[in-house]
C-alpha cells in the first residue's frame, strides 16, 4: 500500500507536530518556574491583607482577540 502526500499535507504535519512541541516545552518551563515558588497559607495571606489591604478587584478585558499561528 502507497500513501501520497502533498508538499502542502507534509508541511502542515511538520508545523502541528512543531507547534505541539513548542507548546509542551513552555508548559514545562511554566510549571518548573512556578515550583520554585512556596504556596501561602491562608494565615499568611490574611497577614498580608491586613497589611496591605485587599488586593483590587480584577478588571475584565475589554476586547479579546485569538490568533491562530
Amino acid at each position: 500500500m502507497q500513501t501520497t502526500l502533498t508538499k502542502k499535507e507534509i508541511f502542515s504535519i511538520v508545523k502541528d507536530a512543531v507547534h505541539e512541541a513548542i507548546r509542551e516545552e513552555n508548559e514545562n518551563k511554566t510549571k518548573n518556574f512556578l515550583k520554585q515558588f512556596p504556596e501561602v497559607s491562608d494565615e499568611e495571606m490574611n497577614d498580608i491583607e491586613n497589611l496591605y489591604g485587599k488586593s483590587p478587584r480584577k478588571k475584565r478585558a475589554g476586547r479579546v482577540e485569538t490568533i491562530t499561528i
